[in-house]
């Protein structure tokens, strides 16, 4: 099945985190140590894309973001359940064909 994110280039790279926060999920933000360490461990490995979706504008999603030292490849606004999300945080990998 293809993730249903539109318009992203999933043949960037091999390995996509799809990153689905909100500004309102405590559990988000206690979990912000985790999404530290991976941006970390991402860091060493070029091939590896992190893509924030959040379902608030871009601009409070990139603040957010920045807020918490996190850095992101990509960041969108977009309602959850279209991705068929239904809870925060949730990471979701994707390989270079979008499945």
């Amino acid at each position: 099945m293809k993730f249903p994110l539109l318009d992203v280039d999933w043949s960037k790279s091999n390995r996509n985190i799809v990153l689905a926060l909100s500004t309102s999920c405590h559990f988000c933000t206690e979990s912000v140590p985790f999404y530290r360490r991976l941006d970390e461990q991402r860091a060493e490995h070029d091939e590896v894309r992190l893509i924030v979706v959040m379902p608030q504008s871009v601009v409070d999603s990139k603040r957010y973001i920045d807020d918490k030292n996190l850095v992101a490849d990509d960041v969108r606004q977009i309602k959850l359940s279209d991705i068929y999300v239904a809870g925060t945080p949730t990471l979701i990998v994707v390989d270079q064909t979008g499945a």
